[in-house]
């Protein structure tokens, strides 16, 4: 034979350089069929809550049947007092207080107001109870 026979029948002989094992098919077609899944999957929406206006820190707990938000709120704002259970008489109170008379019929300025909700998250902490109690987390209802 010459040397371009040789040559030639080489070159028919050659066949593609890979070759799908069973293995590999078979891992192809799995990652098709997971991957087919993955399309057909729940999708969702996500809305954002407007919690700003209810506390320092907020956290979403769950969402309702009514597609209501439930959230969970650290240190809520402007939670509301009993004026009743405050001992005005108290001297140390009083001396602290910008306007103990208004304070006194229920209606206080900003600091007071402040200062009366510390005094009632303190006095929470410490069990004590004669006086106001202010939870330090609250769970609210929001509408989406």
């Amino acid at each position: 034979m010459k040397q371009v026979e040789v040559i030639a029948q080489s070159k028919q002989k050659t066949q593609p350089h890979f070759k799908l094992s069973r293995l590999a098919f078979s891992s192809l077609l799995m990652a098709g069929v997971y991957c087919s899944g993955l399309a057909t999957a729940a999708t969702y929406e996500v809305v954002p809550v407007s919690t700003n206006d209810l506390a320092i820190n907020v956290f979403a707990r769950a969402l309702d049947n009514q597609n209501n938000a439930v959230v969970l709120a650290q240190d809520a704002y402007n939670p509301p007092l009993d004026y009743s259970l405050i001992d005005f008489t108290n001297t140390t109170l009083l001396s602290n207080l910008t306007d103990a008379t208004a304070a006194e019929a229920g209606n206080p300025n900003a600091d007071d107001y402040n200062y009366l909700v510390n005094l009632a998250r303190l006095t929470s902490t410490e069990n004590v109870s004669s006086s106001q109690q202010i939870a330090l987390y609250q769970s609210f209802v929001n509408d989406v």
